[in-house]
């Protein structure tokens, strides 16, 4: 696999009869056009497809670093331990039913989501893969995530195993999972990192609730004239479909726009994407799978963690969020929290 920025441009180049300069531009104008959401390897990978080239896929790959890992990879194979281990669902795509589940997985270099579908799915539900354990992934493949990073699929061919040997270079589970810093949303500012709140849920917003991606990479997919198409990946036959939520928490101080992606919007309303879409289509109203759940996380206290950005069209902020730690904090937990904090705030002091 390639070790490098050059040695990726050095292929390309090679392949494409550009010269490097003439790539690195390419690489440079893609990032920029992407908002700079996706790292240079990334974008390199996009303008090689972009020019035709697919030698990512017949690189043989060894055992890699999970920050070595980008999208578009085939053969992949990583260990990692698990970090987070998300609860199973069920999908329904056409006439095809079944389940599916993630996990979160860290080694000294970064952390990477690996997407397990049917018959690996067992072992997550038999609880025999849990946070703390080593995993392997072997011949996985890659994609990009609704935020542009990578996550790694397992296929037909891919295999998910506990591994029960010491991986010493891999941190004990509690160096991936430092305390997040809590505030209160008065105090968020745009381009935060990181920061966890918590509030009431003030309002949920009846709109969509899904929108069309690539299934090929997962970038969003657009209809013009009857034909849907992705940037990176071209014309598509059809698209696949992704959850969104949006709702207001409100905290005391100050209230804020949150907005589920995927598996966060699933967890959220506790639901498919697939059985979402059964309902918006029997019931003829593609907002009924949140009306139907709206009175039900109303009022309810949340605790969420992400990051905030200016909204222009809004003219005020929005929180994204990346984890879903809670819609049922635990009052001892808390008061425990708070207390730690309090401790550590006297000591300043």
């Amino acid at each position: 696999m390639f070790k490098s920025l050059d040695e990726m441009v050095h292929r390309i180049a090679e392949k494409s009869k550009l010269s490097k300069e003439e790539i690195l531009e390419r690489i440079k104008a893609k990032q920029i056009e992407l908002g700079q959401l996706i790292t240079p390897e990334g974008a390199a990978y996009i303008v090689a497809k972009e020019l035709g080239l697919d030698f990512f896929a017949i690189v043989e790959t060894k055992e890699l670093k999970i920050k070595s890992i980008i999208p578009g990879m085939k053969n992949v194979d990583v260990v990692g331990r698990a970090v987070k281990v998300f609860p199973v669902r069920e999908f329904q795509k056409e006439e095809r039913k079944g389940k599916y589940a993630s996990l979160i997985i860290a080694d000294e270099t970064g952390s990477i989501r690996v997407v397990v579908w049917s018959k690996d799915v067992e072992q997550i539900e038999k609880g025999e893969i849990i946070p703390g354990m080593i995993v392997r992934v072997r011949s996985g493949y890659t994609k990009s995530s609704l935020q542009g990073e990578p996550e790694i699929h397992l296929g037909t061919r891919s295999k998910l195993m506990a591994d029960t040997s010491d991986v010493k270079t891999l941190p004990e589970l509690e160096a991936f999972a430092p305390e997040l810093e809590r505030v209160y949303i008065a105090e968020l500012k745009d381009g935060d990192e990181k920061k966890e709140i918590r509030g009431t849920i003030l309002q949920i917003f009846e709109s969509r609730p899904f929108f069309e991606v690539c299934p090929k990479c997962g970038k969003r997919a657009e209809e013009k004239s009857g034909v849907w198409a992705c940037r990176a990946c071209g014309q598509i036959e059809r698209p696949d479909y992704r959850m969104v939520t949006s709702l207001i928490i409100d905290d005391g101080t100050d209230n804020i726009r949150a907005t589920f992606f995927g598996r966060l919007a699933e967890q959220l309303l506790g639901i498919s994407t697939g059985e979402a879409l059964k309902i918006s289509k029997e019931s003829g109203n593609e907002k009924k799978p949140i009306i139907d759940r709206k009175e039900n996380l109303l009022g309810k206290e949340i605790i969420v963690s992400g990051e905030t950005r200016f909204d222009t069209f809004s003219n005020r902020l929005n929180f994204r969020v990346r984890e879903l730690i809670s819609l049922h904090p635990d009052p001892k937990a808390e008061a425990k929290r708070f207390l730690k904090q309090l401790e550590k705030k006297l000591a300043i002091e």
